[in-house]
């Protein structure tokens, strides 16, 4: 598991543990396949999310991850996606756009990455 930055890496220690114990396990897999799990994003506060336009607090509450997938096959992608959703996916959070329990969405955002989430009473 990899930071994209000494900021990221700090706030580790402020994540759900829930949270922790899924990125674990997560670059676990990346590195059984050869692929590296780098985290971009971990906590926010309230004026990051209105300068990206993030609707989520998932950021501020600790309980959300961003990860670059961006030099990922789209095989790989695909792989990851389908296995943290068969492993992890009843600790996902609910969309509010509809209703669906998600442990992972694919974003293209600023620059594509995976946003994992877990839900508020994980």
């Amino acid at each position: 598991m990899k930071f994209k930055s000494d900021k990221v890496k700090s706030e580790w220690t402020g994540i759900k543990p829930l949270l922790a114990q899924i990125l674990t396990d997560a670059s676990e897999f990346c590195a059984k396949h050869g692929e590296e799990l780098m985290i971009t994003d971990l906590l926010s506060d309230a004026f990051e999310d209105a300068r990206i336009g993030r609707v989520s607090v998932s950021h501020r509450e600790g309980r959300a991850a961003d990860i670059r997938n961006k030099w990922w096959t789209t095989e790989f992608n695909d792989t990851f996606i389908k296995w943290l959703e068969e492993t992890h996916g009843k600790h996902g959070a609910v969309s509010k756009s509809d209703g669906k329990r998600r442990i992972v969405v694919d974003h293209v955002g600023t620059a594509r990455h995976l946003h994992i989430q877990i839900a508020k009473e994980a």
